[in-house]
């Protein structure tokens, strides 16, 4: 999973370093559906401690609609949201109902009814969430659904592509899975073309470092609308990425109080 959600950081590391139940050391009994949902809300407790270890306040709803406003009645059976963002939605479902082969194996290859019922339902869910990502369990196993989509309509399109995790629930990277994948719904990269640069626009006009640094802040604004909650970045720039964010502060500032940015890096450039 490195290799889509990046290394973890000193917070993180340190964070799943710490013991939060030895390995093992229970047993459970899973026969019904009941008894999945008990065993998975034990598990989640401990990856939402460590997700809210200094950082934003995630929330475990169960059997409820869609966080904010938009009143839906079909409901799933929990979800993991900030704010009114809906981070992944989740299904609780009988033992024995995730094939781990068919979630293995190429869909090409091997075409499954298993597979595609259960991602049928997931991605119904997730569109009607507004969520990238959906989970579910059985008791034995939970599987993890990133869609790569770019809006949340394209999340329904049968065309939108996949990428699944598998975990076992005695495999001691459960939780881990678990974490990073609402950790990469938290934290992400932007990396925006400058103006004239790949694929943004090319107005004749607008090239002077003053300009870069307004659309810069046109960028974090819309941003800040589409991603709805605490939203804060962390800025980094490096040759003409350095100077357009040492143009920014002298714009805007960079009071904690009002700025978008918790924290400037500046890669090989002084201050001006």
């Amino acid at each position: 999973m490195a290799a889509l959600l990046g290394p973890e950081d000193e917070l993180e590391q340190y964070s799943l370093d710490m013991s939060t139940h030895p390995l093992n050391s229970r047993r459970e009994v899973i026969g019904t559906e009941g008894d999945v949902v008990r065993v998975g809300n034990r598990i989640f407790g401990p990856v939402l401690r460590l997700l809210n270890i200094n950082g934003p306040a995630v929330v475990q709803r169960s059997e409820s609609g869609p966080l904010g406003t938009t009143p839906i009645r079909q409901t799933v059976d929990f979800t993991f949201g900030l704010g009114d963002r809906c981070l992944a939605i989740g299904e609780f479902k009988k033992p024995w109902t995730i094939d781990p082969v068919a979630w293995t194996t190429p869909r090409r290859a091997a075409p499954n009814a298993n597979r595609s019922r259960l991602g049928k339902e997931l991605r119904g869910y997730a569109h009607l969430y507004k969520s990238f990502t959906a989970v579910a369990f059985d008791g034995l196993h939970l599987l993890v659904l990133v869609f790569q989509a770019q809006t949340v309509e394209d999340i329904k399109d049968p065309n939108c592509g996949i990428i699944s995790f598998l975990f076992e629930s005695h495999c001691p990277t459960f939780r881990y899975g678990l974490f990073r994948a609402l950790t990469y719904q938290i934290r992400r990269v932007v990396a925006p073309d400058l103006r004239g640069h790949g694929r943004s626009g090319r107005p004749p006009y607008g090239y002077h470092v003053a300009r870069l640094a307004l659309d810069l802040d046109n960028l974090v604004t819309h941003l800040g609308r589409t991603f709805s909650g605490a939203t804060m970045f962390i800025a980094v720039g490096c040759s003409i990425g350095a100077a357009v964010l040492w143009t920014y502060l002298e714009l805007f500032g960079g009071d904690p109080e009002t700025s978008p940015f918790t924290g400037f890096v500046i890669v090989d450039q002084a201050p001006p």
